[in-house]
């Protein structure tokens, strides 16, 4: 995946473009997510949005809206990594945010669900946190979120 990186030396922008993981990593993630939702009998029911955030709705929301990147966003949710360790969960009681502070692969998955819509969303690390070790996250690891979707203010 290409990112931009936009610089301002002495009030000009230069733009430099860089990857954050290689074409070859980036096809070995995606063919991990492909293998975890076969062992689940998820693969069909599986979606896959060009940048590569795979997501399974379970419930189908209500209405025709969808949140946007710049949405806020009511969730229950609980994040994982593939072998089960729980590293975030919102319990019982729904979470607010603002999509546009959140990690990209949220929001690219997010907005493909409606209100109160279930289901479940793998990350990619190179949409999630990278090569960067988080608490209770190593670097380079696949993300799974489940989540319930309540409520969204575009």
């Amino acid at each position: 995946m290409r990112r931009l990186l936009v610089l301002m030396c002495l009030g000009v922008f230069s733009f430099v473009q860089f990857s954050c993981g290689d074409d070859n990593s980036i096809s070995a993630e995606k063919e991990e997510i492909r293998d975890y939702l076969d062992k689940l009998n998820l693969l069909d029911d599986a979606m896959e949005t060009p940048e590569g955030v795979f997501y399974v709705i379970t419930t189908e929301g209500v209405g025709e809206e969808y949140p946007t990147a710049t949405s806020t966003v009511t969730i229950l949710y609980t994040g994982s990594l593939l072998n089960g360790n729980i590293f975030d969960s919102s319990g019982i009681n729904p979470r607010q945010f603002q999509l546009a502070n959140t990690i990209l692969g949220w929001q690219l998955g997010i907005p493909k669900f409606k209100k109160d819509s279930q289901g479940m969303i793998l990350i990619p690390s190179s949409l999630a946190y990278g090569e960067f070790d988080r608490p209770g996250i190593p670097g380079g690891s696949i993300l799974r979120f489940d989540i319930e979707l309540q409520n969204f203010v575009n």
